[in-house]
């Protein structure tokens, strides 16, 4: 992962779309990841986090073991290649409402996730040292 020292980047978690939610919660706890990648034959489908289990199962009272990861995850196919960008960190949030942000290599794959607050914090460290140089 190219750019690890420069944030906090979650290693990349798998999970396939046949699997349930609770196998997939269960994972993420063991794990301490607040995301999960769901790919299918090396082919990343989307990911599943706290978001997908509140909002499409919880709040609509269907039951983790009864519900596989592919029926309520979020189809996503971006992420971001470099701590540096934060504008498409925002734009994929804005879409998808993910904090934690797929980080991808130059293939596009998943490497890992990065929380939006570590893209943004290191963007206005970038812009305090600007303003300092300026004095």
């Amino acid at each position: 992962m190219k750019f690890q020292r420069e944030g906090s980047v979650q290693p990349a978690l798998f999970i396939s779309p046949q699997s349930t939610v609770e196998d997939a919660v269960h994972k993420m706890v063991q794990a301490s990841a607040k995301v999960i990648f769901v790919r299918e034959n090396g082919s990343w489908l989307g990911t599943f986090s706290g978001l997908e289990l509140l909002e499409n199962v919880i709040g609509k009272d269907r039951v983790p073991s009864k519900v596989t990861v592919g029926e309520v995850m979020t189809p996503n196919l971006e992420g971001i290649h470099t701590i540096n960008d934060w504008e498409k960190a925002l734009s994929i949030n804005d879409k998808i409402k993910l904090t934690e942000i797929p980080v991808v290599d130059e293939q596009g794959k998943p490497e890992g996730a990065m929380a939006l607050s570590s893209v943004l914090k290191h963007e206005i460290d970038l812009l305090k040292t600007e303003i300092r140089s300026l004095n």
